[in-house]
């Protein structure tokens, strides 16, 4: 059996989530006896057994018809809603294009699912999304996050240090750009308690790739660069808690990934911050800033002090136990498994 995950990029030139999404995709259906490349739109198209409409919020889609027609079956993970995406990031450049695009992918969707295709979300908070702002009921399966023992290399003795300056240490690792709100971010290193130090990992995209590099210096905040997956997961044990104030979110890996390290993650109710918007226990741990709402970093802090509190903290990561064990990997594994091996029995590029 042969599969092909087409997407806008190779995962060895981009990390992130629709890439890294599609290297455990393939490993996952490679398990079960498919033979699995990917391919660009630029690519000559060929038969398979299961094409993958893979991210870029499911554009890839609207000129991907030759390989639709030379498919078995036909899967799309638009892993972000561009509607949702919009109308979350406000007034930007771009924003009536994907206007334009969310009323292509609309009709787009619903002619593909009509030919026997699925579209498939990856996180409850995408499934809503999707019945919403497209009217199709996705298939759902949660995204998974596999935890990786952690690494303490040269690149986080700086961090080590750091810690040790401060009674609680906290962290963002995102990229620097407009979705995942930099500035809120500022806005809370400019408010940190003198308790609190934060560490950086993130590089500038968009149009802050044009701007200086870090945008700002403060004495409790340390800067990073790259880190490998296992140095990840080191920093994320060296962290009482994570920052993480997206516009938007279709999933957000790296909350589960701090929180599977012990990281205690506060996070906007977008992805999986709106599954935690909806559990009482969790809710402290989210900040409605803008465009939720009208927090400020004046009465987050005292949320994520508290955590100095060993009880309050344990409370915390207990809570949040069950969230990690419904998205771990092989749950994740499981379902993609039986969902390809269901789906090659139907062409999905038939009327």
């Amino acid at each position: 059996m042969k599969a092909t995950i087409y997407g806008a990029n190779l995962p060895s030139s981009i990390h992130g989530g629709a890439e890294v999404y599609a290297g455990k995709l393939a490993k996952a259906l490679e398990a079960v006896g498919f033979t699995v490349s990917f391919a660009l739109p630029t690519y000559r198209p060929q038969d398979c057994d299961l094409l993958i409409l893979n991210g870029s919020q499911g554009t890839v889609a609207l000129w991907a018809d030759a390989w639709v027609n030379r498919a078995r079956a036909v899967w799309i993970i638009p892993h972000d809603s561009i509607r949702t995406y919009a109308r979350n990031n406000g007034w930007y450049w771009r924003r009536p294009v994907d206007e334009v695009f969310h009323h292509l992918l609309k009709a787009k969707f619903a002619q593909l699912l009509s030919r026997g295709a699925r579209l498939i979300a990856v996180s409850h908070a995408n499934a809503a999304e999707m019945r919403q702002d497209f009217g199709l009921d996705p298939v759902l399966i949660p995204n998974g996050v596999d935890y990786q023992s952690p690494q303490f290399t040269a690149a986080l003795d700086s961090v080590t240090r750091f810690k040790a300056r401060f009674g609680l240490l906290g962290g963002f690792v995102a990229r620097w750009d407009v979705t995942k709100n930099p500035d809120a971010v500022q806005q809370m290193a400019q408010q940190i308690p003198p308790e609190a130090g934060l560490v950086i990992r993130s590089s500038p995209d968009g149009i802050y790739a044009m701007r200086p590099w870090p945008p700002f210096q403060h004495p409790q905040v340390l800067w990073l660069g790259s880190l490998e997956r296992p140095e990840l997961y080191g920093l994320y044990s060296l962290l009482d808690f994570l920052l993480l104030p997206s516009r938007y979110e279709g999933f957000g890996y790296v909350s589960l990934e701090a929180a599977s390290a012990g990281a205690v993650p506060f996070v906007t109710p977008t992805g999986l911050g709106k599954l935690f918007a909806q559990t009482p226990a969790l809710q402290p741990l989210v900040m409605n800033i803008a465009p939720f709402g009208s927090e400020t970093p004046q009465t987050i802090w005292p949320r994520i002090l508290s955590l100095s509190n060993p009880a309050i903290r344990q409370g915390f990561q207990q809570a949040l136990q069950p969230v990690v064990q419904e998205h771990r990997i092989e749950h994740w594994v499981a379902q993609i498994q039986r969902l390809a091996l269901e789906s090659v029995g139907t062409r999905a590029g038939s009327p």
